[in-house]
């Protein structure tokens, strides 16, 4: 009965943590760390406007897979909009202990990871906007593929584990579209940005803290993101227009709170 009440006051702890924070890292970065052959583990993040699955086994001594799935939806309450984003990618990687210090139940690890994905983001919206009669209108569409590399350094103890990650990601834009019609003082201007074959570079950091008890973990996530972005072919309608669209929706820094699930297949 104990366990259960620590494992329902974190579960009610993790949702409101999310709810409120509202910030993200699209597509949070997965810290595996994974020990030994058999380990598995699945996570799962969500919030007001997302939804994240991500799982990673071990298959033998030293290497694994792992696999992130995401999903967001339109929620903006002043909007009459619709659509939202779909993403799955997947992983090969190894890990390898550095340290390990068994009087004291702790080690050292790191992991290395290679893998692609591929999202799509479809969203048509409405928002009223200076007086009832006026309104935005807009919409948006992109169709892309992702290629990363990460590494992490980590260290688990019997309750905790805690650890870095830093993964380059190169986005490949298959299709990228948005146009957007606004009004203002009774004239309709806009904007539209629309082009094909263009990719970026992506560099994501994340320190993530995880508590456990027994099977379940508490995951903690603070993650910072730098996109480097060319210039892209906005051509706006309008010399009053205000909005240039960008094909990432990223934040600087995130902050991102889940439920872990640990199992061990037998040998």
């Amino acid at each position: 009965m104990k366990q259960l009440l620590k494992f329902t006051g974190l579960l009610l702890l993790t949702l409101f943590f999310q709810a409120c924070a509202g910030l993200h890292v699209f597509n949070t970065v997965q810290s595996p760390d994974l020990g030994a052959k058999g380990e598995g583990k699945i996570t799962a993040y969500t919030g007001l406007d997302h939804a994240e699955l991500q799982g990673a086994y071990a298959l033998c001594k030293h290497y694994a897979i792992m696999a992130n799935t995401y999903s967001s939806w339109a929620t903006n309450t002043n909007e009459s909009n619709s659509g939202g984003t779909m993403f799955g990618e997947a992983a090969f990687g190894r890990f390898q202990c550095i340290k390990k210090d068994t009087v004291k139940n702790r080690a050292w690890y790191y992991d290395v990871y290679a893998g692609g994905g591929w999202g799509q983001r479809k969203y048509l919206g409405t928002s009223q906007v200076f007086t009832l009669a006026e309104s935005d209108e807009w919409s948006l569409f992109s169709d892309y593929e992702k290629t990363f590399l990460q590494a992490s350094v980590f260290r688990r103890t019997k309750n905790w584990i805690a650890s870095f990650t830093l993964q380059g990601a190169w986005f490949y834009y298959n299709t990228f579209n948005y146009k957007l019609i606004y009004a203002q003082n009774g004239y309709y201007s806009g904007a539209q940005t629309d082009f094909r074959d263009h990719s970026f570079f992506d560099i994501n950091g994340a320190f993530t803290l995880k508590r456990q008890i027994h099977r379940i973990a508490l995951v903690l996530q603070l993650a910072a993101n730098l996109p480097f972005i060319n210039a892209l072919p906005v051509h706006p309608e309008a010399t009053n227009s205000y909005f240039e669209p960008t094909p990432f929706n990223s934040r600087p820094i995130g902050i991102n709170f889940g439920l872990q699930y640990s199992f061990k297949t037998r040998k």
